[in-house]
């Protein structure tokens, strides 16, 4: 049986995956800043996608998507304005979910472009 952590690495290899083709570069996985994490960080161009992943076995107790507090969106804002800042980011940024919905009998992906901004997390 695996872990929640497996289970974990397991939705974000494939959202990876995912934005892998389309096109995008991978700039960091896992991205530690104190408490908070960033899932995946990707890139295309001029666009640096931050990506938040939530897993689950079932959407019977409610989507993937829905499970994202408005705590973690801020954790995850404030997180990478350090990381962009420590870069000297000029380009564009978004904020995405992938929401998978995994298990024997099936497997989805929910990919929410801008699904939460900066100035929307209070």
């Amino acid at each position: 049986m695996q872990t929640k952590h497996e289970k974990g690495r397991k939705g974000e290899q494939m959202a990876w995956e995912f934005f892998r083709s389309k096109g995008f570069e991978l700039e960091r996985k896992n991205l530690r800043i104190g408490h908070r994490e960033i899932d995946l960080i990707v890139r295309k161009a001029e666009l640096m996608v931050f990506v938040e992943v939530k897993l689950r076995s079932t959407d019977y107790f409610g989507m993937p998507e829905s499970m994202i507090s408005k705590r973690q969106e801020r954790n995850i804002v404030e997180a990478s304005d350090q990381y962009l800042k420590h870069i000297g980011w000029e380009g564009e940024v978004r904020f995405d979910v992938i929401a998978v919905v995994a298990n024997k009998r099936e497997k989805r992906l929910l990919h929410i472009e801008d699904a939460f901004w900066p100035f929307c997390t209070d």
